[in-house]
């Protein structure tokens, strides 16, 4: 679903799987987690947590029921719960999910180091070329286009497209940091050129952004239109 864009296709499909798993074996940790993780996708806070809390209770050497509690605790404001989730998921594998947690946990209290440090590992932590240190990575890259370190960006977000080419998200940082340096033309290439490759209602978002602060009224009025479809067909799914 993140990796194409294609979220209306693939996450009802993925919704379907897991319901019929758990028909043939309600007791199936995996299953469980991954619905747990379903129940976030569709922002069900309470019910992923509840799934995560039993979870946890049941096998506390268990990474990914960690990772879903923090999640869902995070999403209900529950902050310093979350936090402890986090620390018990690094100490059971600190790995790129976990880092990846805690650099976020970071960035909320306001620890941009921390969040940046944290961020580094997660992406050392996963495999070259793979989507989910390519999302790491981006995230990294965020951090620094918000403490306005737009060369340190733009480097990290152009490392990512050597890793895996045509990857949307990357091109969807870089084009913040063209929109940053005032070169909105490249930037609506990129987001364009992004949203082309994975229909992810994010990369429109930025470019009904672009479009209204450039005083493109007409342009950006349309591709609201467009995100306010996909957000109808979301709650449709």
């Amino acid at each position: 679903s993140r990796v194409t864009g294609r979220h209306h296709e693939y996450i009802p499909k993925a919704r379907y799987l897991i319901d019929e798993a758990l028909d043939r074996d309600p007791q199936n940790y995996d299953a469980r987690m991954i619905k747990a993780s379903m129940l976030m996708t569709m922002h069900r806070f309470g019910e992923a947590r509840e799934l995560a809390e039993n979870a946890v209770k049941e096998n506390p050497h268990s990474s990914i029921g960690y990772g879903v509690l923090c999640d869902a605790l995070l999403e209900s404001g529950r902050y310093d719960e979350a936090v402890k989730a986090c620390d018990q998921m690094l100490t059971v594998r600190p790995d790129l999910r976990s880092y990846s947690r805690a650099s976020y946990l970071r960035e909320l209290h306001g620890d941009d180091s921390g969040a940046v440090e944290a961020m580094k590992l997660s992406a050392d932590a996963g495999v070259y070329g793979q989507e989910n240190r390519a999302w790491a990575l981006y995230n990294l890259g965020k951090l620094f286009l918000n403490q306005g370190n737009l060369d340190t960006a733009a480097y990290i977000f152009k490392g990512i497209l050597e890793e895996r080419p045509d990857y949307a998200y990357a091109m969807s940082g870089m084009a913040q940091v063209r929109r940053a340096k005032g070169e909105t033309q490249e930037a609506v290439d990129l987001v364009t050129k992004a949203y082309q490759l994975a229909p992810e209602h994010i990369f429109v978002e930025q470019l009904a952004d672009i479009y209204r602060s450039t005083g493109q009224t007409q342009s950006a009025d349309g591709v609201a239109k467009i995100v306010l479809q996909a957000y109808e067909q979301h709650e449709k799914d």
